[in-house]
């Protein structure tokens, strides 16, 4: 896996990486654009990219798309990362219609699914540190805070093999509910 600098999934305003406070991003393994699409038809402003073997939506100011990676992975695995700044950023995963593992991107200790350890080697080699107890200095705070879209990015690309650049996002951005970006694969 080719690894991409990741500063734009916590970037801020006015740093010219910034995709936005909110956005989804979602990746699902053998299943083209179109037919991804035709997966999450219901929700608006989705567009997506081919990117290796994995299609990758994207939707930007909307957290949606992790509430359908079961739907994503029928017959295949998908994930899903949210940022959500008034929220909770949240990671997912899901293998053939079940959600396997699922998590606040800020207490990845506290994880849900039908096997929440399966991906912790993997959640720790993301950069996830897994005390529970560790805001009790400030450093500790900002490591559990700062970078976590970051470090659930990580976790994706260690998951598919592959990470989507900026540009690749950022390029794919809906215009229309049906965005397609074949060019970008």
């Amino acid at each position: 896996m080719e690894q991409h600098d990741l500063s734009w999934a916590d970037a801020g305003h006015g740093d010219p990486a910034f995709l936005g406070e909110i956005f989804s991003l979602a990746f699902v393994r053998d299943v083209g654009p179109p037919e991804a699409l035709r997966r999450v038809r219901d929700l608006e402003a989705v567009s997506a990219f081919a990117l290796g073997e994995w299609t990758v939506l994207v939707q930007p100011t909307s957290f949606w798309l992790e509430t359908v990676v079961d739907a994503l992975s029928r017959g295949t695995e998908a994930c899903a990362v949210v940022r959500h700044d008034f929220a909770a950023p949240r990671f997912t995963h899901a293998v053939d219609g079940t959600v396997r593992t699922f998590f606040n991107l800020n207490h990845p200790e506290s994880r849900g699914g039908t096997d929440p350890d399966r991906l912790l080697p993997l959640i720790r080699e993301a950069g996830f540190d897994l005390a529970a107890d560790d805001d009790a200095d400030d450093e500790s705070w900002r490591h559990r805070y700062q970078g976590a879209v970051a470090r659930g990015m990580r976790l994706t690309g260690l998951i598919t093999g592959v990470l989507p650049t900026y540009e690749q996002v950022s390029a794919s951005l809906p215009g229309t509910h049906a965005a397609f970006r074949a060019d970008l694969a």
